[in-house]
């Protein structure tokens, strides 16, 4: 791996999702500098960013109501994959089981809202999951890593 952010190095950012979407800013700057100090290119960068986004977002508007709670995000570089995990103490949701409003033949007029986020986060990264940790959601996003020839 070509990044400055070495194999077994964790990072982690905890926020307060009762500040409501402002606390995506500080979780979009964490995206940006992992995506930066593991070594990704552009196009996964930006892949990278909008899965975190997505799955942050999601927790701001469904995981507390007022005043609201913690989202903890932390990340690391094991072996030749980078990974993101976001924990939240809301009611349980996986959104490895949602529905991809995405498959199918629905068009676009016939299709119901939500869910986009979701759908945009699993095909941006390599593997997403989920489970429960006692109260505890956690999803993790999951991206190889290249070396310099493009091979894993």
């Amino acid at each position: 791996m070509s990044g400055r952010l070495p194999a077994g190095d964790r990072l982690q950012l905890r926020v307060q999702t009762g500040d409501g979407f402002e606390v995506l800013r500080p979780v979009t700057a964490f995206a940006i500098a992992l995506a930066e100090q593991a070594g990704l290119d552009e196009v996964a960068g930006y892949r990278l960013r909008l899965a975190v986004d997505e799955l942050a977002t999601n927790v701001v508007m469904h995981a507390y109501g007022p005043p609201g709670g913690s989202l903890l995000v932390d990340a690391g570089v094991e072996h030749d994959r980078l990974w993101v995990r976001l924990t939240d103490h809301g009611p349980p949701f996986d959104p490895t089981a949602a529905p991809d409003p995405l498959a199918g033949p629905v068009g676009l007029s016939e299709r119901q809202p939500g869910g986009l986020g979701i759908a945009l986060a699993r095909r941006s990264v390599d593997r997403l999951e989920y489970h429960r940790d006692g109260d505890a959601n956690v999803v993790v996003v999951v991206m190889a890593l290249h070396d310099e020839e493009g091979c894993t």
